[in-house]
């Protein structure tokens, strides 16, 4: 009985989740088909939340949507430093300077989660809203970990390692510290084929909140001109770190097509 009551709350978060990746009402079957589920049982879980006034449903597209009672749910926790829209801008400014898909993640306890995107020529899977994966396996995660101290670092890797074991602590610790010497990090595990992605961290002071802003576009296009995507995510970040004049005294390179 526990395991089911586990499996029924984290199918009730993951329905809610693909709502706030599709921005669009969603059948059963679109819904079934986007987590996996059996058709059969989504379709009283949906049920339930409609019940419940979670959902409603749209009889003319036989489509469920999220009610304004889940809009209010977690609104009370939302970090005051930090605004959707100017975050959303944030992400369109880094996409429009590089032609990448810009993406902002949130640290989660020993993994990275995707909080926003906005595509560009390059969106792999793993970078999509929702998408989690741990710390170490991507650009945005290591920018985190560097800064933390090493000691920290050191813990945190086991147990990555302990629950993913296709990440090597010592692989992970050379990634680490070479983004805390740049200032950012690039990584190609877990992409598209002919895929790479560029990150630096997003700092706000008096936030315990740790995200990170990267950009994922063609390995070729990053190899050629990292320094410019490097440019474009800091430039992206000084208004939230106040120091916007500082980056725009920096010249930014052309972008190599």
């Amino acid at each position: 009985m526990e395991s089911q009551t586990i499996k029924s709350a984290r199918r009730v978060l993951e329905v809610l989740e693909l709502f706030c990746q599709r921005r669009d009402a969603l059948t059963v079957g679109q819904i079934a088909t986007g987590l996996g589920y059996p058709q059969s049982s989504t379709s009283v879980l949906m049920r339930s939340l409609l019940e419940l006034g979670y959902v409603d449903y749209l009889p003319d597209r036989r489509a469920y949507c999220p009610t304004l009672r889940v809009s209010r749910l977690a609104g009370w926790c939302d970090d005051p430093l930090f605004d959707r829209h100017r975050l959303a801008g944030m992400l369109d400014n880094v996409r429009t300077a590089t032609g990448g898909s810009a993406i902002l993640a949130v640290q989660h306890q020993i993994n990275l989660n995707i909080l926003m995107t906005a595509e560009g020529a390059v969106l792999p899977p793993s970078c999509m809203q929702g998408a989690k994966h741990p710390l170490s396996a991507s650009a945005l995660g290591l920018v985190i970990l560097a800064a933390y101290d090493q000691a920290v670092v050191g813990r945190m890797l086991r147990r990555i390692h302990a629950s993913h074991v296709d990440v090597p602590a010592p692989q992970a610790t050379g990634n680490i510290r070479r983004a805390r010497h740049d200032g950012y990090a690039i990584s190609t595990d877990g992409l598209t084929p002919g895929a790479a992605m560029v990150a630096v961290r997003l700092e706000q002071p008096g936030s315990e909140r740790k995200l990170a802003v990267g950009v994922v576009d063609h390995l070729d296009s990053i190899e050629r001109g990292v320094d410019q995507y490097v440019w474009a995510l800091r430039q992206a970040v000084a208004p939230f770190l106040g120091r916007g004049a500082a980056a725009a005294d920096y010249r930014m390179p052309r972008i190599v097509a």
